[in-house]
């Protein structure tokens, strides 16, 4: 099993993830989906990376087969924002994004 900070770059590396735990646990794709309340369909994918998944199943999955999903800010990593010339969607002028950016590491 991977570490508890793992981190999860992509679909795919969830997939695995996932598909780890579920094989660790000594069960089908299809008696964890119905312990998960999903289809197999939807394990399938899920363990294959596809992206465009319900946020909300994914996370049924992983409660149910033990895991938890956790968000922290990636270190040292520079916020990648290009605003529109007049600011961006929150209002925040391009001064205050350069300086955001440089805050982040």
């Amino acid at each position: 099993m991977p570490s508890p900070h793992t981190p999860i770059p992509n679909s795919q590396t969830l997939g695995q993830m996932v598909r780890q735990r579920r094989l660790h646990l000594a069960l089908t794709q299809r008696r964890a989906a119905a312990l998960c309340g999903v289809g197999t369909r939807f394990l399938s994918e899920l363990e294959n990376g596809k992206e465009t998944l319900e946020l909300g199943k994914t996370l049924l999955v992983l409660k149910n087969l033990g895991l938890q999903l956790n968000l922290q800010p990636r270190a040292c990593t520079p916020i990648n924002i290009d605003p529109p010339t007049q600011g961006n969607a929150l209002g925040l002028n391009t001064q205050t994004l350069a300086k955001q950016r440089t805050q982040t590491c």
